[in-house]
């Protein structure tokens, strides 16, 4: 009786020794489902155009252009399907917007520093079927953030979506690098005004404000 109890344990004690690789296989640690990526790249592209009903006498017609410049960016994304994920998109700029000929602030400038951020919530898409790598496509809705850096100037808030196209090559199961091409469109009012403080200084004809940007990016999953 003791011999069999003895083989019993045995036994077990061997079963289980060899089920252990299969036990911790199956219970490796899942993939990364989120990412942090920083970026950096330029900007460029943005018009405002002018109408003769502001503050400032100025040529009808005549255009506000924005110059182009560097761009820092940051994104969360989170994994939504096998082939797609959540995202929040964030990016600064800090641009010069030179206004018409013969058009001067009120301190003698021809231009002033325009600060502009975009904030968008949205998604990406990967076209090879798997989150995270090779070749994608992302869209979002948010807002503009117009900040003049010039006394008297007012901050501006506007409705904005945009769209991007990108590759991701894994570096790692951690690490990944994307480079990506992303425009958006700002949203106006036909004629409104913006920068406004008191009087205003430009005054808007058309509905959109549009700008490019080309990125690189640092991806850590977690």
């Amino acid at each position: 009786m003791k011999k069999t109890l003895k083989s019993i344990a045995l036994m077990s004690g061997i079963a289980a020794f060899s089920a252990s690789p299969a036990l911790a296989q199956n219970q490796a640690p899942s993939p990364p489902q989120s990412a942090l990526t920083i970026y950096g790249g330029y900007g460029g592209g943005g018009s405002f155009e002018q109408a003769g009903n502001g503050t400032i006498i100025i040529n009808p017609n005549a255009n506000a252009n924005v110059d182009s410049n560097a761009v820092g960016a940051v994104s969360i994304d989170w994994r939504y399907d096998k082939s797609g994920n959540g995202q929040i998109f964030a990016s600064y700029q800090r641009a010069n917007l030179d206004l018409p000929t013969g058009v001067l602030l009120p301190n003698g400038a021809n231009s002033f520093s325009l600060d502009i951020t975009y904030l968008q919530l949205g998604g990406v898409r990967y076209i090879g079927g798997t989150a995270g790598q090779g070749a994608y496509y992302a869209g979002g809705i948010g807002a503009t953030f117009f900040s003049p850096r010039n006394a008297g100037l007012s901050s501006e808030v506007r409705p904005s979506v945009s769209l991007a196209f990108g590759y991701e090559h894994e570096v790692n199961p951690t690490l990944s690098i994307r480079g990506e091409l992303r425009g958006y469109a700002t949203l106006f009012n036909s004629n409104s005004a913006i920068f406004c403080s008191g009087g205003c200084t430009i005054a808007l004809q058309g509905d959109t404000f549009t700008q490019g940007q080309a990125l690189i990016g640092l991806s850590l999953r977690f």
